[in-house]
């Protein structure tokens, strides 16, 4: 999804920063930064809820 979303020919590195994931990437022809971050916090909230269930 990032690939084709963005049009960026690679993903190097993928790791946490705060409740955020951060993707290192190569710049693409139409992104032009070499980061990309998501809001991962309603992932980390649903996990563990999940765990928290069992």
């Amino acid at each position: 999804m990032i690939y084709d979303y963005f049009e960026i020919p690679k993903v190097s590195r993928q790791g946490l920063s705060g409740l955020c994931d951060r993707f290192t990437n190569e710049i693409g022809e139409y992104y032009k930064a070499t980061e990309i971050y998501f809001d991962a916090s309603r992932s980390m909230i649903r996990h563990e809820e999940i765990i928290n269930k069992k």
